[in-house]
């Protein structure tokens, strides 16, 4: 436009200098001449003469002056029409070329002039389009885009009713049904004093763009739904080990939500004794190294869960940003394992004991008999007998305890109450309580419901349990037994001593055979225990505290619950 207006100069500057020039010139010849002459020249006769030829020399050179500036206007005028036109097509070439529908209207949306790609795409070729809108133009164009002319028709008045460039999202229908999306901008044109003039109208093809779009939203839908579904808990940590994203089954892994581990680092989860090693993992993993390995990690709630976790590195641009961690709760499955370690010990005992039992209680019979006999007979060194004696029993027992294992035993299940058979156990117990300076507490809730058992074996349990904690606790002090209702109608006995305690790392082993906290112990005791509370479909429980005491819980399920 501006190169336009200067063009315009250019013309117009020469035809308004010619009337000034001739004018000027004229006014000067006329007023110069006549006054020279008149001084120079007397004479009228040779005045008229010289003045004639004077005035024919003016009217010679005005003409050839006005012939020259006419011309150059003419040939300036030619070169601006030529450029003009040059210009015209460069321009109508560069539409053309233009992948995108582009059209010009007026400010009655009467299109005036549209490139080949827009005449094409509205099956408008060959039509008379200029001077039509687009609802005479949609009589001319194919069924299929009928529709999509009346909704231009609608965005184009929008935008002149605005007098401001609007962007558009226009959806047309392609000849085979299929669905095309366009990005439209219509812009309002104005002239010199700012009235509306026209409307240009460009739109872009974005179809391939739109479903790119699409597939990569439904991607992240996937992704979302792979992340925030998966049974695992998932999250990713920036380089200096802060939370980023957490799904929600890494909130019910830590029982903390997601608010709330943002505020974390993720070594506040980590158990102490835990931390050097995770950390050496998470390092190795910013190195570009996946790791997997498990750790302990401490709930919201306290309770300690083993996690088996794997680290991925997060790579941008071949730089390791953070990493995701993948985590998943296994300490139910270690447990299982840890049972299955356990059953196959019981295994390997039962079927030592089978073997061993037999070969061992007839010599043993004999050795007994025949040191009783030598014992008789002797008149000296009784004691020797005496410890053989002691030494033989102790071999006895074991090898019964041995054959508890074993042997398959027939159960008498019966209901039973737990008031009699505490009270039988604590009268059997407590001379032995006395005698180390033990006094055993009870404390049983008024409804505690009958349980379904074999007695005697309940017996030889609690039994076995009470004569723990009196060993443990060789200073003397109070043995609590406390006998509440349980969850879903069970019984929960606990026996609390104050004892010197259980390193934690070995009360996990406990029930093992032949391992035992005490020195001459087998371990078998707390092994045929186990196996009988696990026969009554119970368990057994133990915490412990060193230098303050040992808590064993033994949970029974009620009759009301078989």
């Amino acid at each position: 436009m501006q190169d336009k207006d200067e063009a315009k100069k250019e013309i117009l500057l020469p035809t308004f200098q010619i009337p000034v020039y001739f004018m000027i010139v004229s006014v000067v010849w006329i007023a110069f001449s006549y006054r020279i002459l008149s001084w120079l020249i007397g004479n009228s006769k040779l005045f008229l003469m010289v003045n004639v030829i004077i005035d024919s020399i003016f009217v010679i050179g005005t003409a050839c002056m006005l012939f020259i500036l006419i011309n150059r206007q003419l040939k300036e005028m030619h070169k601006q029409k030529r450029r003009s036109k040059e210009r015209e097509e460069q321009l109508r070439l560069l539409i053309n070329a233009m992948p995108e529908f582009v059209c010009y209207k007026d400010s009655e949306m009467r299109w005036l002039e549209a490139n080949e790609f827009a005449l094409r795409f509205f099956q408008l070729e060959g039509v008379d389009y200029k001077g039509k809108t687009d609802y005479e133009l949609a009589n001319y164009t194919a069924e299929h885009l009928k529709g999509t002319m009346e909704y231009c028709f609608q965005t184009d008045k929008q935008a002149m009713e605005g007098g401001v460039p609007i962007r558009v999202e226009e959806m047309i229908l392609a000849e085979d049904g299929s669905s095309q999306f366009f990005d439209t901008v219509k812009v309002p044109v104005r002239d010199d004093n700012g009235q509306l003039k026209g409307l240009v109208v460009i739109g872009r093809n974005i179809t391939h763009r739109k479903k790119t779009e699409e597939r990569l939203e439904a991607s992240k839908q996937h992704y979302k739904s792979l992340f925030e579904q998966n049974p695992d808990a998932i999250l990713s940590l920036d380089k200096n080990g802060d939370f980023l994203v957490i799904n929600t089954a890494c909130e019910e892994l830590t029982g903390y939500k997601a608010e709330e581990l943002f505020q974390k680092e993720c070594t506040e989860l980590i158990v102490e004794e835990d931390f050097e090693r995770a950390s050496s993992y998470f390092m190795e993993c910013m190195k570009g190294n996946p790791q997997t390995y498990e750790i302990t990690i401490k709930r919201k709630d306290g309770v300690r869960a083993q996690i088996n976790v794997k680290n991925i590195p997060i790579l941008v641009n071949g730089e390791v940003t953070g990493f995701y961690a993948i985590c998943k709760d296994v300490t139910e499955w270690r447990a299982a394992e840890e049972m299955l370690r356990k059953s196959d010990r019981l295994s390997i005992a039962g079927q030592l004991a089978a073997g061993v039992a037999h070969e061992i209680r007839n010599p043993l019979a004999s050795l007994s008999g025949f040191v009783q006999l030598l014992q008789k007979e002797a008149t000296t060194n009784q004691h020797y007998y005496e410890i053989m004696l002691s030494e033989l029993n102790r071999i006895n027992f074991i090898v019964s305890e041995f054959l508890r294992v074993a042997k398959p035993q027939v159960l008498h299940f019966e209901s039973k109450d737990l008031h009699a058979i505490f009270k039988n156990v604590i009268a059997i117990a407590e001379t032995q309580a006395i005698m180390n300076n033990v006094q055993i507490i009870t404390d049983f809730d008024p409804d505690i419901p009958a349980i379904y058992c074999e007695e005697n074996q309940l017996k030889q349990v609690f039994l076995n349990i009470l004569k723990n904690a009196i060993e443990a606790m060789p200073k003397g002090g109070d043995i609590r037994i406390e006998v509440k209702r349980g969850k879903a109608d069970g019984v929960s006995i606990r026996f609390m001593d104050e004892g010197c305690g259980i390193d934690p790392d070995r009360i996990r082993k406990l029930g093992e055979p032949f391992y035992s906290t005490k020195e001459k112990g087998t371990g078998l005791g707390l092994m045929v225990s186990y196996k009988i509370i696990e026969a009554h479909q119970g368990c057994i429980h133990v915490t412990s505290e060193l230098e303050k005491g040992t808590t064993v819980e033994v949970r029974l399920p009620s009759v009301m619950t078989k």
